[in-house]
């Protein structure tokens, strides 16, 4: 080959490493917007392109994002009860904008803040003023960081510390978020973070004032799914989360640190395995001065075998007990569970709960349940010739005779409930055809 060949044959392989991705990266960037704008319009929403400056290296667009059926996504929120109240929220939806900024260089690298999202109108029917409504549009956005072949890597909502205060009122609602993330991880796993979260109310009027907050201090949640969804792991960790009420009528504060808990799914055909642990350092209660701490509980839960419709569904109806039919819901699913058995290991520890008069020290327990297949009423007496279980109660002497002095009524059964074994108080409770033992004694 010449040498002009061989410049020609580089200029070549240049050309194409600087022209040829952009032309790339474009089709897949214009794939993925297609299946999003679907997608939305699915869902009830408008994506509309309100201007385009891309240029052969860069997307730079512009889209506003319309609710166009705001009531088929207003539906699924069972926390409002009043279709009043619905409507009215279907309104100020349907009058919102939010404007979503693509800025993407068209090669495969990592882009920070390559798509961002913000409020570009909001109705003044929300009840504030024009001012407050500028600060709103001004701090609630958020950022998207996509990776080298374009997929979604963090979303980063910007900090937020807002003081609003409703037109012809007395109430005073302050909120901050503070480094509120969530990022995608590999191996189908995804992280939310959340350094702090505060929601104040203040009400000053003279006819009812009170005052009520709920602050979250470092929140960080773990989500893991495999890729036939199958097995799903859970991992929740929250340092400090607080409440405060407090009105003409009473002041309730309630304190609760270092909640900790896990969780593990296994799907299997038409079976679900689940298994959690839980753990809570401090809970401490106060109502008008009246206060209980509990210290150091923890429990760990494995279920085997049970329906997976019927968990699932018996956990969404609990999830969503606003809604009064779902009672219903939850009753015929655990009858469901119930009918076609499973098994349970519960294990748990309380190291410590005491109020101003009373303490007890540890108190722990375990429960093995193994429920087999059956087509009894859950309120009859025949579920239990279905039933084994083995419940075990460990206490101390000492928290027996605190307990007595609570329910004075019990102070003659209490011995005949728990033997002393090696200093430690215990009771065992057995049910196995039909028939309930404590201690080896039938009682029924």
């Amino acid at each position: 080959m010449s040498k002009m060949g061989k410049i020609v044959g580089v200029i070549a392989i240049v050309g194409a490493i600087i022209f040829a991705p952009p032309i790339i990266y474009q089709k897949s960037i214009d794939k993925n917007l297609k299946q999003i704008k679907t997608n939305i319009e699915q869902k009830g929403a408008k994506l509309e392109l309100k201007n385009d400056n891309s240029s052969y290296f860069r997307i730079d667009r512009t889209y506003i994002l319309k609710v166009e059926k705001p009531s088929a996504i207003i539906k699924n929120f069972d926390f409002i009860n009043n279709n009043s109240d619905k409507e009215q929220l279907a309104e100020i939806i349907k009058e919102c904008e939010v404007l979503i900024k693509l800025n993407i260089v068209k090669y495969p690298i990592s882009h920070k803040k390559a798509i961002s999202v913000s409020i570009n109108k909001i109705p003044s029917e929300i009840g504030v003023s024009k001012e407050q409504i500028d600060k709103i549009k001004k701090q609630l956005q958020l950022y998207v960081n996509l990776d080298s072949i374009g997929q979604i890597e963090k979303v980063k909502m910007q900090d937020i510390d807002l003081t609003l205060s409703e037109e012809n009122s007395n109430t005073i609602f302050k909120n901050v978020i503070k480094n509120f993330y969530l990022e995608m991880l590999s191996n189908n796993k995804q992280h939310i973070h959340l350094t702090q979260f505060l929601n104040k109310i203040d009400n000053n009027s003279s006819y009812y004032p009170f005052v009520s907050n709920i602050k979250i201090d470092n929140f960080d949640f773990y989500n893991k799914n495999s890729n036939n969804d199958d097995i799903t792991f859970q991992k929740l960790a929250i340092k400090n989360i607080s409440f405060y009420n407090k009105d003409s009528d009473y002041t309730y504060k309630i304190k609760i640190e270092n909640l900790k808990t896990d969780t593990d799914v296994i799907s299997i055909l038409n079976k679900i395995s689940f298994k959690n642990n839980f753990s809570i350092q401090n809970i401490d209660i106060d109502i008008d001065g009246k206060k209980l701490i509990i210290k150091d509980w923890n429990y760990k839960l494995k279920l085997n075998q049970i329906d997976k419709k019927s968990f699932h569904t018996f956990i969404y109806s609990l999830n969503n007990t606003a809604v009064p039919q779902n009672e219903q819901v939850t009753e015929k699913a655990l009858q469901t569970i119930i009918n076609k058995g499973f098994k349970a290991d519960l294990s748990f520890y309380i190291n410590n709960i005491s109020d101003k008069i009373t303490s007890l020290d540890r108190i722990e327990g375990k429960i093995e349940l193994d429920i087999k297949p059956n087509k009894v009423k859950l309120e009859s007496k025949k579920i239990l010739n279905y039933v084994d279980a083995e419940i075990t109660l460990k206490t101390s002497y000492d928290n027996l005779l605190e307990i007595a002095k609570i329910f004075p009524q019990f102070i003659n059964a209490l011995p005949l409930l728990f033997q002393n074994k090696d200093g430690i108080m215990e009771t065992h409770i057995s049910i196995k055809n039909g028939k309930i033992l404590i201690n080896g004694k039938a009682i029924f």
